[in-house]
């Protein structure tokens, strides 16, 4: 009894072995999949996106005449959107600056509606600015036509390099 009972242990384990074997060997193939026929289209595909081809990037003037000239521009242009009365731009670098003065009365949305108007006005008007920032507080628009007004008498725009890092602080981007 004793020889039967090893005899049936040496075939369970026999049994064991061989049924692992067999499910390594063919549990770890990849699965035969038939090649699609020529004339049709693979669903899984899907076509490269096509990339835009980058525009070439323009650098903006730097002689302050110019730059007045293209602010003063778009200033007028700002002020043509309806609920605009008045406009300040100052351009620094690739940024436009701009503080509108908005008719009394426009509510929250109407604001928002205007500034994304006055974004897409200035970069309409000078494709060159890579940002536009944009405000509606009092204080803000005053400080910009203040500076404004001195780049237009010829003063650097170093000289107002203080102000302008306070108002970039403040404002936030709205780049389109």
């Amino acid at each position: 009894m004793r020889k039967q009972w090893r005899l049936s242990v040496y075939a369970i384990m026999v049994f064991v072995i061989a049924a692992l074997i067999v499910t390594v060997i063919g549990g770890c193939t990849a699965a035969q999949k038939p090649d699609p026929k020529p004339n049709e289209p693979n669903p899984q595909v899907s076509p490269a996106p096509q990339t835009p081809t980058p525009t070439p990037v323009r650098n903006m003037p730097t002689n302050t005449d110019q730059i007045n000239r293209i602010s003063e521009r778009l200033a007028a242009d700002v002020a043509r959107i309806p609920g605009v009365n008045s406009a300040a731009v100052v351009i620094s670098g690739n940024t436009a600056y701009v503080g509108v003065d908005m008719d009394a009365g426009v509510e929250k949305r109407t604001t928002n509606n205007i500034k994304n108007d006055v974004v897409r006005v200035v970069k309409k008007g000078e494709p060159r600015l890579a940002n536009v920032l944009v405000s509606t507080d009092a204080d803000t628009v005053t400080r910009l036509k203040k500076i404004g007004d001195g780049l237009a008498q010829g003063k650097p725009m170093s000289a107002f390099d203080r102000e302008m890092a306070e108002i970039a602080r403040r404002m936030s981007p709205n780049t389109r």
